[in-house]
């Protein structure tokens, strides 16, 4: 078993690029837990969606933010929760960029991922299918493949996959080693699926018991076809908007679901390991013969 720690607080960010109007001569936001900073190209929470903008076919359409990216000035809004559903952190930090674009112009982007904010980062999403004023108690509709991003890296073993995005939904991020090629579909597919396993284990946790601090998680996991389907979309289509995620070497990782069919499933291995920067991951293997 590996026992995980819970963040006390858990933050979401999002980046409005070139504004029309900067943020100075606005009345300071009234909610604790959500700030609005005016930043700069040099900012390294701006540079870090530059990189992930880097590769053009990875980010269709979002090649002409880069040189704004890197002349202009930028307001960052940051949201804080507490771990556990509805991560409210997410809802209303994407909504005060949303409103910051309709006052003052610009683009959102999600600063986890550098993607646009597309309908499944809004609440009226969840809000329509259930008809209730916030999203559902229960996290069933929630997709988590919007919130998250794959990248890529080759070395001499093969290719490493790691995720981006996760540490704000209060989870490591999650690594896998000497992928090959003929692969990468399967297992950005495991990733997938993967994450969306941890994240419901997680949050019924949180649910059972909201003073916890910690919780444990089995070495060995069971990803399904129906954990990928549901990680992706309610109605176990890819999400909208995902096209494809950008690696550390500008090549692209496949989001779209790879064969199986219902039965599809695969067993995992996980290890968690805590880099010396303080940075969190899960390093996952195959247990099963798909590898």
């Amino acid at each position: 078993m590996i026992l995980l720690p819970l963040p006390k607080v858990l933050t979401a960010r999002f980046l409005v690029v070139a504004p029309e109007t900067g943020w100075r001569d606005s009345p300071a936001v009234a909610v604790s837990d959500l700030t609005i900073e005016e930043v700069g190209p040099g900012d390294p929470r701006v540079r870090d969606v530059a990189e992930l903008l880097c590769c053009g076919d990875c980010s269709p359409g979002l090649g002409p933010l880069l040189p704004l990216l890197e002349t202009s000035g930028h307001l960052l809004v940051s949201c804080t929760s507490v771990p556990g559903w509805p991560m409210t952190h997410l809802w209303a930090g994407a909504s005060a960029a949303e409103a910051l674009v309709s006052a003052r112009g610009g683009t959102p982007l999600d600063a986890g991922t550098a993607r646009p904010l597309s309908p499944a980062h809004n609440p009226e999403r969840l809000r329509e299918a259930r008809s209730r004023a916030v999203p559902s108690p229960y996290f069933s509709d929630f997709v988590i493949a919007p919130w998250i991003r794959i990248t890529q890296e080759t070395a001499a073993a093969g290719i490493a996959l790691s995720t981006r995005g996760l540490n704000r939904l209060g989870l490591p991020e999650l690594r896998v080693f000497a992928v090959g090629q003929v692969h990468l579909a399967v297992w950005t597919n495991t990733i997938h699926g993967l994450a969306r396993a941890l994240l419901t284990r997680q949050l019924a946790g949180i649910t059972a018991n909201p003073a916890r601090a910690s919780y444990l998680l089995p070495a060995e996991l069971t990803v399904t076809a129906a954990d990928v389907a549901a990680a992706l979309s309610p109605s176990a289509g890819p999400a909208d908007g995902l096209d494809g995620d950008v690696g550390s070497e500008g090549a692209c990782v496949s989001q779209e679901p790879s064969g199986g069919g219902v039965g599809w499933w695969r067993e995992v291995g996980l290890r968690y390991e805590v880099l010396r920067d303080g940075r969190q991951y899960l390093n996952v293997q195959a247990l099963d013969e798909l590898d």
